[in-house]
C-alpha cells in the first residue's frame, strides 16, 4: 500500500489489495503516484486509513478526471463514536440516500468515425485520485446527487492517449440509508494517485515484471492470506511454444541420426554376410590344377617373354 504521512491508501478487487508499481513520492506536493493492473468488467474500491487520527478528515474520490463523492473519517477525539473506524472504503457512488452504483474497470469504446476526432480525452484518463482533506464539521444536509462516470463513453481511436480502460458504474442496488454532511476544508494532507492500465500494458513499457505469478494480499482481522494465482502471460506462452519446437526438431534430428546409423549397421552386417557366402561358394567351386610339364619355348635375341597362366604376352620393347 502506499504512504504518506500518517496515512495509507490502496487499491482493492475482490477484498484483495491490487500490487502497486514504479512508486514515486513528491514530498513537496504532498503526493505519491504509482502503477496498478486494471482488469475489464472488475468492481474495485479504493481504501485509505489514518491509524492515528490526529485530525478529522475527508477522503475526496476522483476517477478519469470526474468527482465521485467522499468519504468521512473521525479523529480519535471525536466524541461519542465508541470504538473508532481506522479504515474507510469507497467502492461506489451514491444515486439517492439508500442506493448506489459500483465503480467499476471498463473497456475503453474507440471509432475510427471523424466525428468523434474533436472530442478530447481527460488529460486524468485512466487515474484514480484521492485527496485526504483536515475538515470541520459544519452540521447534517440533504443528499446531493455527486457526478458520475458516463455510461458511454467514446473516443476517437487517435485520441485515447495510450489507455485501454476507463471506470464505468454498475448496476444501481439497494444499500443502508446513508447520512450527508457539510463540511469545510482546511487544508489538503496528502494525495494519492493511482495509475491503472492492463497488467499487459505495465509488463510491456517495463513498468511491471514479467512473472508467472501473481500474489494478492486479502487482510482478515489481523491475518495476512497469501493466495497465489497462476497465469500464464504471452511471452510465457511464446517462450513455450519456441521451446516445443526446438525440443521437437532436436528430437526428430536425434532419431533420423539414430535411424541412419542403424541402417547402416544392418546394412553393413548384411553385405559382410553376403560376402562370406561368395566367398565360401567359390572355393567350393575352383578346380583342382594338374601340374603338367610345361612345354619349351624358344627363346628370340632382345625378347623377353613373360609365362603366364592362360597365354603369353608380348612385352618388347618398342
Amino acid at each position: 500500500m502506499l504512504q504518506l504521512g500518517d496515512f495509507c491508501a490502496w487499491i482493492s478487487v475482490d477484498d484483495a489489495e491490487v500490487p502497486q508499481y514504479a512508486i514515486k513520492h513528491f514530498p513537496d506536493l504532498e503526493q505519491v503516484i504509482c502503477w496498478i493492473p486494471s482488469q475489464a468488467d472488475k468492481q474495485f474500491a479504493v481504501c485509505w486509513k489514518d491509524p492515528a487520527g490526529l485530525v478529522e478528515s475527508v477522503g475526496y474520490l476522483a476517477v478519469d478526471g470526474i468527482p465521485c463523492g467522499a468519504k468521512r473519517l473521525h479523529a480519535a477525539s471525536f466524541p461519542g463514536q465508541g470504538k473508532r473506524i481506522e479504515t474507510v472504503k469507497k467502492g461506489t457512488v451514491s444515486t439517492s440516500l439508500t442506493t448506489e452504483r459500483p465503480l467499476s474497470f471498463a473497456r475503453l469504446e474507440l471509432t475510427d468515425d471523424d466525428l468523434y476526432l474533436n472530442i478530447p480525452a481527460s488529460p486524468e484518463l485512466g487515474d484514480i485520485r484521492l485527496d485526504v482533506f483536515e475538515v470541520q464539521a459544519e452540521g447534517d444536509i440533504g443528499f446531493s446527487q455527486p457526478d458520475m462516470p458516463p455510461d458511454k463513453q467514446i473516443l476517437h481511436e487517435r485520441t485515447k492517449k495510450a489507455v485501454e480502460h476507463r471506470v464505468k458504474l454498475g448496476d444501481e442496488t439497494q444499500c443502508q440509508k446513508k447520512k450527508f454532511g457539510k463540511i469545510r476544508k482546511v487544508r489538503c494532507l496528502c494525495t494519492f494517485i493511482f495509475k491503472y492500465r492492463p497488467i499487459e500494458v505495465l509488463q510491456a513499457n517495463g513498468i511491471a515484471p514479467i512473472d508467472t505469478k501473481r500474489k494478492w494480499i486479502i487482510k482478515v482481522s489481523e491475518d495476512v492470506i497469501d493466495l497465489t494465482e497462476e497465469y500464464e502471460d504471452r511471452d510465457t506462452k511464446r517462450v513455450k511454444t519456441e521451446t516445443k519446437a526446438n525440443i521437437k526438431k532436436e528430437t526428430e534430428a536425434t532419431i533420423k541420426k539414430e535411424t541412419k546409423a542403424n541402417v547402416k549397421t544392418e546394412i553393413t552386417a548384411e553385405i559382410k554376410t553376403d560376402i562370406k557366402a561368395e566367398i565360401k561358394a567359390e572355393i567350393k567351386l575352383e578346380p583342382k590344377v594338374k601340374h603338367e610339364m610345361k612345354p619349351k619355348v624358344k627363346r628370340e635375341p632382345g625378347r623377353r617373354t613373360i609365362q603366364q597362366l592362360g597365354g603369353v604376352i608380348d612385352l618388347t620393347s618398342a
